[in-house]
């Protein structure tokens, strides 16, 4: 079932899946297709991908299906094994002190915004 609302389109009713918007199925499936164009590239099986992740034989199948069960850093190490890159290295020390900076100005926490009160009769 595809829900439309706030400008994002989400696919409900999966079994075991939660609702993702349809742009964040399609980022996994880009990534998941990268993981395996680059392990078939490299000429590795997906036994040796997981062992060498670490990881179940079912896990892998699960990261290179796209699946958003898998935990982040999961998905992090095998692009890791497979030397796909998620980013651009050169930039990540300037983008995480930007990042620092800008977390310093907003406030620590946020709160939901009470309903004002509308008193115009």
């Amino acid at each position: 079932m595809i829900v439309t609302g706030n400008k994002n389109h989400y696919i409900t009713g999966m079994k075991n899946s939660p609702a993702l918007s349809i742009a964040t199925r399609e980022i996994l499936s880009l990534l998941a297709a990268q993981l395996e164009l680059a392990r078939r590239e490299r000429g590795m099986t997906q036994t040796d991908l997981a062992e060498r992740a670490g990881i179940s034989i079912n896990t892998l199948k699960s990261v290179l299906q796209g699946k958003p069960q898998v935990a982040i850093g999961t998905v992090f190490e095998i692009a890791a094994i497979l030397r796909v890159s998620l980013y651009d290295p050169r930039q990540q020390s300037h983008e995480k002190a930007l990042i620092d900076t800008k977390l310093k100005l907003l406030p620590g926490r946020v709160h939901r915004q009470k309903a004002g009160i509308d008193d115009d009769f």
